[in-house]
């Protein structure tokens, strides 16, 4: 998995999506789960999937680390899952998704890892939601939006 690596990082991501490709069918035959994983992984992040697609892929992917005990790939996935879903506009399952990875980052003392997801999750919890509606009226800013009647 190192040269797709190297030829995503020199730009030639069709070359690193086959190398990848390769990998994961190399252990699948093996029957290696947690190798699986991780070329999973690399692969779907150099593809160019849509968001409903990604998120999907990487619920799977975030069950697959649980399941292996693979907790630095279930950190990853988890933060590239969030992502993916406030692509989608739904910010408060991307915040729980990032505050998954950030946990996992804090209780494995990953301090360069955690910030990167800590960002992320600024940058969910920042997103524009719809103004809340209640009985009496939302407030947005400094105006007051005024509730059904």
């Amino acid at each position: 998995m190192r040269l797709g690596d190297t030829l995503f990082a020199i730009k030639r991501s069709t070359e690193a999506f086959d190398t990848y490709r390769r990998a994961l069918a190399l252990y699948q035959e093996r029957g290696d789960e947690h190798h699986q994983a991780i070329a999973t992984q690399h692969l779907w992040a150099v593809s160019d999937m849509s968001p409903e697609e990604a998120v999907d892929n990487y619920e799977r992917l975030v069950n697959i680390c649980h399941k292996v005990c693979d907790r630095a790939l279930e950190a990853v996935a988890l933060d590239a899952l969030g992502n993916r879903i406030q692509q989608l506009g739904r910010y408060d399952e991307a915040v729980a998704a990032h505050r998954g990875a950030a946990a996992i980052h804090e209780e494995r003392d990953e301090e360069s890892l955690l910030i990167t997801v800590l960002v992320n999750l600024g940058t969910a919890l920042r997103a524009p939601r719809p103004p809340h509606r209640g009985r009496r009226g939302a407030r947005t800013g400094d105006r007051a939006v005024p509730g059904p009647r």
